[in-house]
């Protein structure tokens, strides 16, 4: 699959001269490759015509500054690209093993569909919503590096709003220190809870989900260490279902984007978690060095500032401790209950796994089905109906 992938990256894809973003035709940059992307995902070129508007970009809420909007529909992201990460993403070397990695069907890395210029703003990345857009209610989104710099982005349906520490304000920097949050305001509050929890709380799969998920993390970072890339984060949506609503809440929809969803059991609960790994453009440059040397004086442990192979085992280290097999695949009752049924039938009426079921001393067959040919025969539809479910 691997070499797959690796072959279709290699080969030039059905390129597109310029997408509509919006109302806005827009000259694409390497589309050769970002194309591999999109049809790998069988997303036609049209995709966010009418969907997106250049006048909704704003704050992402990261510290680069870079401004970002959603499409219309929720499934894609427009950001800009500055100088810094365009020259990782489109370097040669690293986008053909990029388009690789993400079209192998194995990568938790965010999907970019497409680098456009836009005639007036500049230069522009389209990548793909990590979690499920139609999710109303998160009960969990996080962003994590397995650093002090992990956050709580939603909790319990909320957003947290980011709120920084400021150098003058000595006296609040000195009450957190000593842990009185007398006089601190509640928005930091809630702001550092959340940090903690992110950092803190652990996450439950299953046993085979979190050897998959943690199997693809190594790869994943695999590929930012050789490049020397660094600061990456994951994103995790935790999304709780009410009973009897499963069904719906992970239905395919045309279109969808996102991430593979990991439903699981836990506590009585049912729970379905997506992952995706974004802002993974960053070089081990110069700037980040100098940043390296003040934070290790300054900052809170563990920093994010540390050289690609570090921050590689570091990220992989954390999730490998975070990340709890201990939960229970899900299964639905009703299918459960069929299954039980079916096995329940089968020894009733001497079933065997070859399929035999008359015995020797068993009458001959009458003319009109008996009560025992009648329920072989209910058995046997049964079965069939539970396998093809």
């Amino acid at each position: 699959r691997a070499s797959l992938a690796m072959m279709r990256a290699d080969s030039l894809g059905p390129a597109s001269p310029s997408l509509i973003i919006g109302d806005v035709a827009c000259a694409t940059v390497r589309d050769d490759q970002f194309s591999v992307v999109r049809r790998a995902d069988s997303i036609p070129d049209g995709f966010l015509a009418g969907k997106f508007d250049f006048k909704s970009l704003g704050g992402g809420g990261g510290k680069g500054g870079d401004v970002m909007g959603r499409s219309t529909c929720g499934a894609y992201f427009v950001k800009t690209l500055n100088t810094t990460d365009g020259g990782s993403l489109l370097r040669e070397e690293f986008l053909k093993e990029y388009v690789a990695r993400a079209t192998c069907g194995q990568s938790l890395l965010a999907k970019i569909f497409a680098v456009v210029d836009h005639p007036t703003l500049g230069r522009f990345i389209v990548m793909a919503n990590c979690v499920n857009p139609r999710v109303k209610c998160w009960s969990r989104l996080y962003d994590l590096k397995g650093t002090a710099d992990d956050k709580t982005l939603v909790e319990d349906g909320a957003g947290v709003v980011p709120a920084h520490k400021r150098f003058y304000r000595l006296d609040l920097m000195v009450r957190e220190c000593f842990g009185c949050i007398r006089d601190v305001p509640i928005e930091r509050q809630r702001y550092l809870r959340g940090k903690r929890e992110a950092y803190d709380a652990p996450i439950y799969l299953t046993s085979a989900q979190r050897e998959e998920v943690l199997s693809a993390i190594k790869n994943d970072t695999a590929l930012f260490e050789k490049h020397l890339l660094m600061d990456y984060s994951m994103i995790v949506g935790i999304q709780r279902v009410a009973p009897g609503t499963l069904g719906d809440a992970i239905k395919p929809h045309d279109g969808d984007v996102h991430g593979k969803p990991y439903v699981v059991h836990y506590q009585g609960e049912t729970l379905i978690l997506y992952f995706g790994i974004i802002d993974f453009l960053q070089p081990w440059n110069g700037g980040k060095k100098v940043a390296h040397v003040i934070k290790k004086c300054f900052a809170p442990r563990p920093i994010s500032t540390v050289n690609p192979t570090k921050y590689s085992a570091q990220f992989n280290d954390f999730f490998a401790y975070k990340l709890k097999g201990v939960a229970f695949e899900h299964v639905d009752e009703s299918v459960a209950g069929l299954k039980e049924e079916v096995s329940r039938l089968r020894r009733l009426l001497g079933r065997t796994s070859s399929g035999a079921t008359v015995t020797a001393s068993s009458p001959a067959k009458p003319e009109s089905p008996s009560l025992f040919e009648r329920l072989r025969s209910t058995a046997s539809g049964v079965t069939v109906a539970v396998e093809q479910d």
